[in-house]
């Protein structure tokens, strides 16, 4: 049996594979009930990008950009980069871009799926 924190953890892991899902699913998956899901996505939701929408298309998601563990750079650090890339040659440009690219955080739209 697992406790409350690991059983946290292993429903953030199954939204981050599957970006979204029902709450009777996850009950079956983690051996838990539907309140107990519905209790633990209403914690994570504080500091994870978890949300749940009503009606036939709606479920549990977590929006895509989010990684688990994924590390993002902070404003700062982001103009930071922006300004040493100027000075860059074409080839290091693309580099630094691809950095900004991973470890910035993606607007994303709650629509999208």
């Amino acid at each position: 049996m697992q406790s409350t924190a690991e059983r946290r953890m292993s429903l953030l892991e199954i939204l981050c594979r599957r970006k979204k899902d029902s709450l009777i699913s996850l009950a079956s998956d983690l051996g838990v009930s539907v309140r107990t899901v519905r209790n633990d996505i209403q914690v994570l939701a504080c500091t994870y990008p978890i949300y749940t929408v009503t009606g036939q298309q709606g479920g549990v998601f977590i929006e895509r950009w989010f990684k688990f563990g994924m590390v993002y750079m902070t404003t700062e650090q982001i103009e930071l980069l922006k300004r040493l890339n100027e000075g860059l040659s074409e080839r290091d440009q693309k580099t630094m871009q691809s950095i900004l690219d991973t470890y910035t955080r993606q607007a994303s739209n709650k629509g999208d799926n």
